[in-house]
Parts: structure tokens; C-alpha cells; sequence
């Protein structure tokens, strides 16, 4: 994923506030390395690393993907106003996700038409929305190209009904917010 690359853990020093507030410090958490997508500093320099990047190679996507695992969002009161109602036992983060995939498209699609962006929905974000601000999001920009990866499928899931269910919710969901969405998944891993 390309957080850690676009806002390596240095950067903290010059730029704390790009990062989660956790338990009321700024931290960095190098398994769930998350950062500050609300900060509107943060989303200045995604979209302007992207830019550069878009005009530097014209034929590029640029991937805006949070790194794995369900854990180290920040607990700013920005950020949990747009947190998602939980479910698998998680915090859902899905309007927080693609706000931030939102805006930084919003920039880019101004100095960049023909540039695209790419982001996953995935893991605790690719629920379908249940914050009331998700429509201010929705359906995803038109240079966005959201990737569904739908982690419940992986190695021989589907044929449990449960997973069947939310494979089917989330493409009927998702199909509707993107004519670009792409889908990646391991149906047969051992």
C-alpha cells in the first residue's frame, strides 16, 4: 500500500498532525500504519505526490490505499465523525476511506483530467457506508478506480452461505458507486 511510502514515519517530526491521534498522543504504528486523513495538509500532499507523479508518467494510476489490517485508525473527533456504524466485530471506516480518496481526486481532477487514481475498498472499508455523511462521497469520482477486495472469499470462503451473502451485498453496493470498479480476491488459496 502507498501510505508509508507517500508519508514515511520521518515525516512525523515536520508534520504530527498527518498522523493518528491514538489515546490522545500522535503516534505511528508501524503494523496498522495509518495517518490523519482529515487533515487537510495530508490530503494537499497525497494529491500533489500524485500529480507529480501523473505528469511524470501520463499512462499511471496512482493508488491511494491505506496499508492492511483493521487497526490504528486515528480517534480524532474529524475522523470519528465520519466513522461507520461497526460490524464483524470492527470498527467500519468506510465514509472516513472514501472521503479522503474523494478529495485527493477532487485536486487532482483539476490539474489532471485525464490522470486516475486507485484505492481498495477493503478490509474494515468496504462495507457499504452507514454514516449519514457518505453521500457527500458517493458515488466515487470519475477519475477514481476503486479495486473491491473482498477478503471474505479467500481460499475456498464462498462456499460458505454467509460469505456468498456479503459478496453479493458488496458488488450490488459498490457496482452502483463506480462504472471503473475492478475486483481482486484469491478464490483458491491454500
Amino acid at each position: 500500500r502507498s501510505w508509508k511510502r507517500m508519508v514515511p514515519p520521518a515525516m512525523m517530526k515536520d508534520h504530527p498532525s498527518w498522523f493518528p491521534l491514538i489515546k490522545g498522543e500522535r503516534s505511528i504504528d508501524n503494523k496498522n500504519y495509518k495517518l490523519e486523513t482529515t487533515d487537510p495538509g495530508l490530503v494537499s500532499h497525497f494529491a500533489q505526490l500524485a500529480i507529480q507523479s501523473l505528469k511524470a508518467s501520463p499512462v499511471e494510476c496512482v493508488s491511494l490505499s491505506p496499508t492492511d489490517f483493521p487497526g490504528g485508525w486515528s480517534e480524532s473527533e474529524p475522523s470519528k465523525a465520519l466513522y461507520d456504524e461497526k460490524r464483524w466485530g470492527y470498527q467500519v471506516t468506510t465514509t472516513l476511506v472514501i472521503k479522503f480518496y474523494h478529495d485527493i481526486a477532487e485536486i487532482v481532477a483539476r490539474e489532471c483530467p485525464a490522470g486516475r487514481l486507485s484505492g481498495f475498498i477493503y478490509d474494515v472499508y468496504k462495507a457499504p457506508p452507514t454514516n449519514p455523511h457518505s453521500h457527500e462521497y458517493l458515488p466515487l469520482p470519475e477519475n477514481f478506480y476503486p479495486t473491491l477486495a473482498n477478503n471474505a472469499d479467500y481460499g475456498y470462503r464462498l462456499y460458505q452461505k454467509r460469505s456468498r451473502d456479503e459478496l453479493t451485498e458488496l458488488i450490488s453496493f459498490w457496482t452502483q458507486q463506480s462504472q471503473h470498479l475492478t475486483y481482486y480476491g484469491i478464490p483458491n488459496r491454500l
